[in-house]
Order: structure tokens, then sequence, then C-alpha cells
């Protein structure tokens, strides 16, 4: 008897239904501004971490269930469709942590930054964060982590289609100023064609230079020195030579 499970099947198992149980568990015990926060881009080369930070109505329960999806499920179209109606009735917001500060303060630290930004940026008051898999350290608030949260927590996913969205779109406009990487469609990540045109031409000024494969070639070129020595964070990636099919399923990663 095979024992393999096909690819296909594992990831039907662990699909998740997405719902808002947590929001409304929460609002029978008193909350009343509950913000779930995600972020896009903690994995990529280049370009800045976005963060989403969305409070939603609990009593349109049922569009946001039939609307709102982990934005990694949702091709850029639908996305942005998604992203227009939650500013139309929900309190979305975005902040982000930039290249510069990303060097300087590590990924973990900027990726709490733009959090906070997002927060701050909602122009109303949370009183109860959900986040996907991670607590935010310093705020005040009662939060809870929910592993695969942006897939099962519709206010989660509310806040990856934000960060995504916003982060796509700055992704975008870099392209136009610099056309040789790819920002277009690569949104940053590690792709082979990436990484070919950092070590053709070099890496340009929204490259983090914390991570090791840009740094090194800064350091091999003698460039943004001043970049590469803010902080020294050992980072690989997985593996540069992966397959489209499989660095789309990364975190923010968009073929689009």
């Amino acid at each position: 008897m095979d024992l393999m499970i096909k690819p296909e099947t594992l990831n039907n198992q662990l699909r998740i239904n997405p719902s808002m149980n947590e929001e409304k568990r929460l609002q029978s015990l008193g909350f009343r501004s509950i913000a779930g926060i995600d972020e896009a881009g903690r994995g990529p080369l280049a370009g800045p971490v976005v963060a989403g930070a969305a409070i939603l109505p609990l009593e349109m329960e049922y569009k946001w269930l039939k609307l709102i999806r982990d934005s990694k499920q949702l091709n850029p179209t639908n996305r942005s469709i998604a992203l227009n109606e939650l500013q139309k009735f929900a309190c979305v917001a975005t902040g982000q942590s930039s290249p510069e500060e990303i060097d300087t303060h590590g990924i973990v630290k900027a990726v709490n930054l733009a959090m906070e930004r997002a927060l701050n940026n909602l122009g109303r008051n949370a009183d109860y964060l959900l986040l996907d898999a991670f607590k935010l350290p310093g705020s005040k608030l009662p939060q809870k982590p929910i592993i695969r949260g942006d897939a099962s927590c519709i206010s989660i996913a509310a806040a990856s289609i934000a960060a995504k969205v916003e982060r796509d779109l700055l992704m975008d406009n870099f392209h136009e100023q610099f056309p040789k990487y790819g920002f277009n469609s690569n949104k940053g990540y590690g792709t082979k064609s990436h990484m070919n045109a950092i070590d053709n031409v070099g890496p340009c000024s929204i490259h983090r230079f914390s991570f090791k494969p840009v740094r090194k070639k800064a350091e091999e070129l003698n460039i943004f020195l001043n970049r590469t020595m803010m902080r020294a964070i050992e980072y690989k990636p997985v593996d540069h030579e992966l397959k489209s099919d499989f660095q789309i399923k990364l975190s923010g990663f968009s073929k689009a």
C-alpha cells in the first residue's frame, strides 16, 4: 500500500476556511475594536516591509466571508477589488519600514515598526489585536497570535490584503526607477533573474544590504558600504534557484 500523500491532497487537508469566529468570541467578551494585523515583504532582498491593520464591522460577516481571503490565495485583481470594498466599510491602514530601517534594526524589529505604524494610521483605537503567528512586542493591548491566521481569520486576512496591495504598488513604482531588476514581477524576492541582475549590475539603493547576498555583492563592488555596515545580519534565502511555482507560495510573492 502506497502511504505517500500527494501534494495536492495535503494542500486540501491543510486548507482552512476563514471565519469571524475569533472576532465574535472577543466581541462577546466586550471588545469592540478588534484589529487584524499582518505584513507583506518579510523575505525579499529589496524594498520595504509593509504591514496592514484592519478593523471590520462584524455585522457584515457574510460579505467578508465571501470577499476576503489570505492575500496569497487571491490574484491581483481580486485583491484590489477586496481592498476597495474594505476601504468603503471597514477601517484599514498600512505602515511600512524602509530598507534602511531593515538594515539598521533587523527584519524582525522592522516588521514590528511597520505594524505599529499601521495601527497608528488606522485613525481609530483598537482594543484587541489578532496577529498572524507572532505577537507585537511592546504593545500594551491584549493580543492573540494565530497560526495561519491570514488563512483562518477574516480580520488578519483583510490586513494581509491591504499590506500586499500597497507593497506590490510600491514595487511596481520602484520598477520604473530601477527597471533592470524586474521588481514589477519578482517584487524583490530572490528569483534567479533577480539574482542574475544583482550579479551583473550590482545592487541598487532599495536593496536590503543586511541580507547576505546583497551585502556580499556590495562589498565586492565597494559600493553602499555605509549600508552594509549598519548591521551584519546573516541572512540566506531558501534557494536562489527555486522554481517560480514554489516562489509564488512565499508570503508576498506575485507573478503579476
